[in-house]
């Protein structure tokens, strides 16, 4: 029963003193949280920094929430630009190449750095699912050149894109004396680097034999 009556009695004690205190009194005592606001940015053109990009806020368009038809679900809310930090490149190489290419966005919230700049950073998200491989069909028979057309996912009705190759060897660096021999239908695996479809895979020249038995 003391046990149980001390306990009041401090917890009395505690509120008084909260009472007698000035709101201002308390308001400094307490911490004060900030809510984390993330913004989605598309990027505009690459800023002055490594992994730091001129973006526009984005405003998600109410209207494509259901679209099937492919549409963009953002639209630029102004076109103010941002300087936003792509988290994925917090320490580029000396010989800096960005990683990410206009229409890409960026998931971002303000973060102050040591001198008390209000910055934005953020994580990426590829445009038309560049992080990830694809497959690419190709369109054609593979011809003299380096590049192929090709429907990405799906044969015939994909969307189009041309797909670079990378050859190696002597000779002519053309797919249709490389192998493999790419032809109408083949598939290929893919992946967007920059504003480029770049294949997976290497091909070495050849040449064609004219052989027969004897």
């Amino acid at each position: 029963m003391d046990s149980t009556n001390r306990k009041i009695d401090f917890f009395n004690q505690a509120a008084r003193r909260e009472r007698l205190q000035s709101p201002e009194i308390v308001q400094r005592t307490k911490a004060v949280r900030h809510p984390l606001i993330i913004k989605i940015f598309k990027v505009h053109s690459e800023a002055d920094g490594d992994g730091v990009y001129n973006c526009y806020e984005q405003a998600l368009d109410a209207a494509e929430w259901k679209d099937t038809a492919g549409d963009n679900k953002f639209d630029d809310l102004n076109t103010t630009e941002i300087e936003v930090l792509n988290l994925a490149e917090f320490d580029p190489e000396e010989e800096y190449v960005a990683h990410l290419a206009a229409g890409d966005l960026l998931a971002a919230w303000r973060r102050s750095d040591d001198e008390g700049n209000v910055r934005w950073v953020g994580v990426p998200f590829r445009q038309a699912n560049a992080d990830r491989s694809r497959i690419a069909y190709c369109k054609n028979d593979a011809g003299a050149s380096d590049e192929i057309a090709c429907y990405l996912d799906t044969d015939g009705t994909g969307t189009e894109v041309t797909v670079k190759c990378n050859i190696s060897g002597g000779g002519d660096h053309y797919l249709n004396v490389a192998v493999r021999r790419l032809a109408d239908g083949d598939p290929i695996l893919v992946q967007k680097i920059g504003d480029d479809w770049s294949a997976q895979e290497g091909f070495q020249t050849s040449e064609d034999c004219d052989c027969y038995s004897a």
